[in-house]
C-alpha cells in the first residue's frame, strides 16, 4: 500500500479559493484535513490577493471553521515585501495602486509610500485596488516613464466576486503596461518570488503544493521541481489535463486526498502501442467522476467512443475541447487498483 502525498514532504502549501473554500462556503473535509496536516508538517496558506492582510485571511478562515493563524498566511503583498527586503531595497519610495494589505506589507519592509500626484518614485507597485481611478493610473504610468521600476503583486486579470468577475490586479497592471510598454516584475503565483517567500516562511526544503489551478498553482511549483497535488474542487478538472503544459504529480477530488494512499502519476500523450494491447474497463466501472465519463462513456469500453482507438481516430465526444490523447499511468502495486483505457486516457491507479 503506497503512502500519502504528505509522507514525502516537509511542508504543505495550500491555495485558498477552490481548495479550502468556494466563495463563502468551506469545502467538504477541509477543517479536519487542515488539522491533520498541521499535526505532521508546517502548513502555509497562499493567496494572490494583495488587498487583505494575513490577519484578515486568518480571521476569515477561522469563521469558516478552518484553524488558521496569521503567521500561516502568505499573501502576494507579503511576498512582494519579502522580495524587496531580500534585494536590500529598504528606504526606497513607492507609488502604490493597492489596498491595505500591500501598503502595510511595504511599510513593514521599510519602503516609504508616496501618494497623490507624485513627481518621482523608485517603485510603482500595482495590486488589487477597488478604489483605483484614472488619476492613479495616470500617475503610475508617468512615474514608470520617468524611470520607476514597475512591480505587480500578481497577474490575476479578474477577481471572482459574488455577482460576477471584477477587474483584478492584472487588469489594472495592463493599463500601465499598455501605456508605457514597460515589462513588470510579477510576484504572485505562478511566478517564482511567491514560492521563494513560501520557502522562507516555512523553512521547508521539499514542500508539496496543493492547488486547483493548473496554470498557476501547478505550473509555478512544477517550474521549481516541486511535487503538486491538483484537486478537482475548483477551477481545473480532469479534461484540462489534456491541454496543460505543466501537469501535477497527484490528483484528487479535494484536500483530504493529501492524507490518502496515493501514487504519483506519469502523464504523456497516448501512443499507437497503447491501443495495440488495450486493457479496458467495463462500463460498470465508469462513473461521472472519471475522465471520459458521461453519455459517451456510458456505452462502455468495449464499444462506442470509449473503446481503444489509435491516434488516427481521435476521441472528441467525451472531451469536447480537443482530441484527448493524454495518458496517465501509475504503478500497479495494489489489488485495489484497476487498469484501463477510457476515452483516450490510459490509467493505472485509484481514480480520485
Amino acid at each position: 500500500m503506497p503512502g500519502s502525498p504528505l509522507d514525502r514532504h516537509d511542508a504543505v502549501l495550500l491555495d485558498l479559493d477552490g481548495v479550502v473554500y468556494r466563495g463563502d462556503r468551506v469545502l467538504p473535509g477541509v477543517p479536519e484535513a487542515v488539522h491533520a496536516i498541521r499535526e505532521r508538517v508546517p502548513i502555509l496558506f497562499l493567496t494572490n490577493n494583495s488587498g487583505r492582510t494575513p490577519q484578515d485571511v486568518a480571521d476569515r478562515l477561522r469563521a469558516m471553521g478552518v484553524p488558521a493563524q496569521a503567521e500561516e498566511v502568505l499573501t502576494s503583498a507579503l511576498a512582494t515585501a519579502a522580495m524587496l527586503r531580500r534585494e536590500g531595497h529598504s528606504g526606497l519610495t513607492a507609488f502604490v495602486i493597492g489596498e491595505r494589505g500591500i501598503r502595510e506589507a511595504l511599510a513593514g519592509a521599510g519602503v516609504r509610500i508616496v501618494d497623490g500626484h507624485a513627481d518621482r518614485a523608485d517603485l510603482v507597485v500595482v495590486g488589487w485596488d477597488r478604489t483605483a481611478d484614472y488619476a492613479k493610473l495616470r500617475t503610475a504610468a508617468l512615474l514608470v516613464q520617468r524611470g520607476a521600476r514597475l512591480i505587480a503583486t500578481n497577474p490575476d486579470t479578474s477577481y471572482p466576486a459574488p455577482d460576477g468577475l471584477w477587474p483584478g490586479a492584472g487588469a489594472l497592471l495592463a493599463a500601465v503596461t499598455t501605456t508605457t510598454g514597460a515589462d513588470p516584475q510579477i510576484v504572485g503565483k505562478p511566478m517564482r518570488p511567491m514560492f521563494d517567500a513560501a520557502l522562507e516562511a516555512t523553512g521547508a526544503r521539499d514542500p508539496l503544493m496543493v492547488g486547483d489551478r493548473l496554470d498557476t498553482d501547478v505550473s509555478g511549483a512544477a517550474a521549481l521541481g516541486w511535487e503538486t497535488l491538483l484537486v478537482f474542487s475548483g477551477a481545473s478538472g480532469p479534461r484540462d489535463l489534456t491541454s496543460a503544459e505543466a501537469l501535477p504529480t497527484y490528483v484528487g477530488e479535494g484536500l483530504p486526498a493529501v492524507l490518502e494512499p496515493r501514487v504519483a502519476g506519469r502523464f504523456r500523450r497516448a501512443e499507437p502501442r497503447d491501443a495495440a494491447s488495450p486493457e479496458t474497463l467495463p462500463a460498470s466501472e465508469l462513473s461521472s467522476k472519471r475522465p471520459g465519463s458521461g453519455p459517451a462513456a456510458s456505452k462502455g469500453a468495449s464499444a462506442g467512443p470509449c473503446s481503444a482507438r489509435t491516434p488516427s481516430e481521435p476521441v472528441t465526444s467525451a472531451w469536447p475541447r480537443r482530441p484527448a490523447w493524454w495518458t496517465w499511468t501509475a504503478p500497479r502495486s495494489s489489488a485495489r487498483w484497476r487498469s484501463g483505457t477510457t476515452c483516450g486516457v490510459r490509467a493505472w491507479g485509484p481514480w480520485p
